[in-house]
Parts: structure tokens; sequence; C-alpha cells
């Protein structure tokens, strides 16, 4: 194990609890995957490649292959569920349905929140695969249907959702909006 992994000191009773299974967590977990006693929570059951949420936004049909299903990436490490407390002092955390995890090792990589389309995030807390593609077809459908389209905010996510709009709906009129 490379980054630092092989410098946590292992022996059968140690016990590495990973809360967050983004891009992050995900890298973690896999290094683990194989070292012992490791567990993944997330509160979704796929890992969301939201570096292609937008073009979802555009191509619902897209939006399959931006989900890894984590249990089969990781097998009974992986855990749904929301962590609701940490204790510090017992070593546990808690998860949303009450279950407590006891850990000798604990690594909060919960990522950061954004608003749909760009992520899933806080929006939609309790998604399954299937609702997500429900949303994204939903949000389609609004796009399709629309005449004039504004985008408010001209940062790096309200750019590229406007040049995902323009490149499948080149005929519609696209205003961004960047607020002073």
């Amino acid at each position: 194990m490379g980054n630092g992994a092989s410098k946590i000191p292992h022996t059968e009773n140690t016990s590495i609890v990973i809360v967050g299974a983004g891009y992050g967590g995900t890298a973690l977990g896999r290094k683990l995957l194989h070292s012992g006693n490791m567990k993944i929570i997330n509160p979704y059951d796929f890992l969301f490649h939201n570096i292609g949420a937008l073009r979802g936004a555009v191509q619902p049909d897209f939006v399959p292959s931006l989900m890894i299903p984590l249990s089969r990436t990781f097998g009974d490490s992986f855990i749904k569920g929301r962590l609701t407390q940490v204790n510090k002092e017992r070593n546990s955390i808690t998860l949303e349905d009450g279950q407590e995890i006891t850990y000798t090792y604990l690594v909060l990589a919960t990522g950061v929140s954004s608003a749909f389309p760009a992520k899933l995030s806080n929006d939609y807390p309790q998604a399954t695969a299937e609702d997500t593609v429900k949303y994204y077809t939903d949000i389609n459908s609004n796009i399709r249907e629309s005449g004039t389209i504004v985008c408010v905010g001209g940062g790096p996510v309200g750019v590229e959702l406007v040049g995902e709009l323009k490149t499948d709906y080149p005929d519609k009129k696209i205003n961004l909006d960047s607020p002073k």
C-alpha cells in the first residue's frame, strides 16, 4: 500500500471505518480492502461520478454509467448508512438506523456538497440508483420543454452546464447570469 496507508499499524484486531464513499473514501477503501477489518459507510449504495453529472442532466441515459455499485466493489465491507454520531471515548460511531460500529481508526471522507444537478448530495439524501435516473430524467424533461434557460452563476459549474446545454440544444436560448 502506498501513499501513507502502509504507515498505519495493523494487527488482526485493527478495525478501520471509512465514512464516505466518494473519490477519496473509495480510493482508500480499495487500498485497505484486503488488509483486514475495514468497513466503508455511505448513504448511497453507489459511488456517483459527479464529474459527469451535468452531462446526465442533458442526456439522462448517461446517468447509469455514473453509478458504481459499492457492494460489488466492497462486498461485505460496505454498509449503506448515514452517520449521526461519533463517540471518541468509545471509539464508535452510530448510524441513522441505530447501528453502532467500533473502530481503531476512523476516516471521515464525506467530501463536499453542491446543488443538484451537479451532485446528488443533500438535495436527495435517500436516493437509490433508480431514483437518481428519475431525477435526471425529470430535469432533462424540463430542459427539453423550455424555450429559454437562465443559468444563474458564472462559476465553473454554471459555465459547464451551459456548455453541456449548448452542445445538445444549440437552438435554445440560454442566458448565463453571473451576479455581481
